[in-house]
């Protein structure tokens, strides 16, 4: 249960994720239950769910085949899935579910979008150059365009956003964890610049 208990917990309710599920006893045939509740249902999932539920029925008799319960909605936020359950409450037994595909999906979504957002100026990242990724750190953004340093102080001036991704292991600590500050990293390319044109000048 406390397993259970974490994964609730960690799940955002605004998340399309949840599934209404109504039981149908065994004792009952489908084809004398569902005329009895179709209409209600049907109605419900109309103005609760603008994007309907394609193949309900289908959908609905395949589950209670298999484990007893059927599907009439996929692809729910909490708050929808639980006005759903409560408003065909009334004439069917009624559950809200996860999709665990769903769930994945959107979870990956959530991780692309979460990666696009956090490169931020200062940010350590990765830079595909000439087919490695090699770290650097973000200088400066115009666009989808990223100005990078690499950890010897080499400009790399607007390279496309598909060529920058953040670190394997730091994706989860966007940001916060995201390397030496802006003035540290121009310094040390100041610095770079200084030493290459003295050496010019010694020689």
């Amino acid at each position: 249960a406390t397993s259970d208990g974490a994964t609730e917990a960690a799940l955002d309710p605004n998340m399309r994720v949840h599934t209404v599920m109504i039981a149908v006893s065994d004792e009952i045939p489908f084809e004398l239950f569902w005329p009895m509740v179709k209409d209600d249902i049907v109605a419900a999932v109309r103005e609760l769910c603008p994007r309907g539920s394609p193949g309900m029925e289908e959908a609905v008799q395949q589950g209670v085949l298999q484990n007893g319960m059927g599907p009439i909605a996929k692809k729910l936020t909490l708050q929808e899935a639980e006005n759903l359950a409560t408003r065909v409450g009334h004439v069917v037994q009624t559950g809200v579910t996860v999709d665990p595909e769903a769930l994945q999906e959107a979870q990956k979504e959530k991780a692309n979008s979460q990666q696009n957002e956090s490169i931020q100026l200062s940010c350590r990242v990765q830079f595909n150059r000439e087919n490695s990724w090699v770290p650097g750190t973000v200088v400066g953004q115009l666009g989808d365009m990223l100005s990078l340093v690499d950890d010897e102080g080499v400009l790399f001036d607007k390279l496309p956003r598909a060529r920058v991704r953040l670190p394997p292991g730091k994706r989860d600590s966007l940001g916060s964890a995201g390397g030496a500050p802006i003035q540290a990293v121009l310094s040390q390319v100041d610095l770079v610049r200084v030493r290459e044109h003295s050496r010019r000048r010694q020689e």
